[in-house]
């Protein structure tokens, strides 16, 4: 913390001014976002906004917002499945991965920070869904992984919604700050600041524990520091949390690295803020929304149309319930008659289902679904799929460099300073000689092309090598072992270690020279008798 109290408010005013002058940069965008959030995503509210109960008052169609949760569905599965090992770690050297002390490092590294994402208690699995569905819907989504001291795992997940965050690039567009503004109560802010943090509260607030606190949470690269220190205030990432009214700090500590991780859907140069589809299918949203409600009101004027009858001569007021009796003067000209509109609801679902065929193309659903043609093998069935899933490249891409590697790198940091995995992981990492593979099904989509070209080669082989043997000498069966292992991941256990599999050839080749040593001494015990047998024939003749 600042050593004075005017340092302190001197910080504070700072770090305020420097929000909301991210928070007005960013007014444009924010307007986007609310679009997107009143048609597609209701649950996600903005400063400012209605209830998300109005909001579903005004909602008539809800292809958007099945698109929405079925996109993001579909990458939480096929990109980071929590039931299966979707990454694996490797030198950037392949000499140091021959080395076995190394490749069990890694291996082991590997398992430890699987177990990471895969525990309930780190929040991984919750906070990458929720990612998903913000990234995808509004092109943005933030994650903040805590260190956690208390036991269990080593880092902590969490999803920042976009209402609360203003996000800051750094060198090369990399966003390198977060400020993060919340309300808290003031029960809550004793809780986590203590109550000499909280004293002197403007007013009777000290009194009210339900009342809530505008606080924020600032983290930037801390420049100028202290580089020898050890203190927290002293470290690369500042992290500063700010009671806005009155300014001043009520924490002051760092980080050693940056923990909150910023991804984008795709972005344009320049641009600190992504685009997703969310934007891309909101015209299409607006107008599908537009179509269903005047094709619901078409249908009330068919099943309920309006009526029309004369101004006198029925004894009481018009009753319209089923079996209602309405008394008439006798003689009275004119009767209570429906007027038909001619209106025809039918016809606006087809136009209504295009339109929800583009949604849903919008979100790239087709990508994921299997292709329904006859005459279609199996293999024909998911080759088409995975040429379909290829064409995501450049979002997969972005959000393994964006999301999955920072948090990947995270909590290897982490798991390193714990003791539970070996420090030149770590070291190699920082000094870029770690490479993360990816091996969930979407990351394999990408490398069919790899895969296919190596089956394309084997089967042009096959017939060579039925009329020329020899030609199968060309083909490295130990490295193509090794290469495929690497492409699918395959854990370490069932390749067998080099010495082991050379023990086992060098017995079956002893075995092989015993059984045809054997085979020759028969064959020339049998000739020698053959020869005995010969010579006395003779001489009996």
């Amino acid at each position: 913390m600042p050593d004075n109290d005017s340092d302190n408010a001197k910080l504070a005013q700072q770090l305020v001014r420097e929000y909301e002058t991210l928070k007005a940069d960013r007014a444009s965008v924010e307007s986007d976002w609310r679009d997107i959030a009143e048609y597609i995503f209701p649950r996600r509210i903005f400063e400012g906004d209605s209830a998300a109960e109005d909001r579903y008052t005004k909602i008539y169609n809800s292809t958007g917002r099945r698109g929405l949760i079925r996109l993001a569905s579909a990458i939480m599965g096929l990109m980071t499945n929590p039931a299966i090992k979707w990454f694996g770690l490797r030198h950037i050297d392949d000499r140091e991965n021959e080395q076995r002390q190394a490749r069990e490092d890694l291996q082991w590294a590997q398992n430890q920070a699987m177990n990471v994402f895969a525990a309930p208690s780190s929040g991984a699995a919750l906070a990458l869904m929720e990612f998903f569905l913000d990234c995808a819907g509004f092109g943005t989504g933030v994650v903040f992984g805590r260190p956690n001291a208390a036991g269990g795992p080593t880092t902590m997940f969490e999803t920042r919604t976009l209402a609360e965050c203003c996000v800051r690039a750094g060198r090369g567009g990399k966003p390198d700050a977060v400020y993060r503004r919340f309300d808290m109560t003031v029960r809550e802010a004793i809780d986590q600041f203590g109550e000499q943090a909280m004293a002197d509260l403007p007013g009777d607030l000290a009194k009210k524990p339900d009342h809530k606190l505008s606080i924020l949470h600032a983290v930037y690269p801390r420049q100028p520091r202290k580089s020898k220190s050890k203190l927290a205030k002293d470290k690369p990432y500042a992290s500063v949390y700010v009671l806005q009214n009155p300014k001043r700090v009520l924490r002051e500590g760092g980080f050693d690295q940056f923990r909150y991780i910023v991804a984008r859907w795709s972005k344009v140069s320049g641009e600190v803020y992504g685009d997703g589809p969310g934007a891309a299918v909101l015209p299409e949203v607006l107008m599908v929304n537009m179509m269903e409600q005047t094709v619901i009101e078409a249908a009330q004027l068919a099943v309920a149309p309006p009526l029309q009858m004369p101004h006198q001569g029925y004894m009481s007021p018009p009753m319209f319930e089923p079996r209602a009796i309405n008394y008439y003067q006798a003689g009275a000209e004119g009767r209570i008659e429906p007027i038909h509109t001619n209106s025809q609801p039918i016809l606006g679902d087809e136009v209504i289902r295009r339109r929800e065929e583009r949604i849903d193309e919008g979100f790239f659903l087709d990508f994921f679904e299997l292709p329904l043609l006859d005459r279609m093998t199996a293999t024909e069935v998911m080759q088409r799929r995975q040429d379909k899933q290829a064409l995501l490249a450049p979002v997969v891409t972005r959000l393994q460099q964006e999301l999955l590697g920072p948090m990947i790198r995270l909590v290897l940091r982490d798991l390193a300073a714990t003791g539970r995995i070996a420090k030149w992981i770590v070291d190699a990492d920082s000094e870029d000689q770690l490479q993360i593979d990816y091996f969930g099904p979407l990351a394999i989509s990408q490398k069919a092309s790899e895969w296919l070209s190596i089956q394309q080669w084997l089967m042009a082989m096959a017939p060579v090598a039925e009329q020329m043997p020899e030609v199968a000498d060309n083909l490295a069966g130990d490295e193509y072992a090794a290469y495929t292992h690497g492409i699918f991941n395959v854990p370490l256990q069932l390749l067998r270690k080099t010495k082991d599999r050379d023990a086992i050839r060098a017995q079956r080749r002893r075995s092989m020279e015993a059984q045809a040593g054997a085979a020759q001494a028969q064959t020339m015990a049998r000739a020698a008798k053959d020869a005995a047998s010969a010579q006395k024939e003779l001489a009996l003749g």
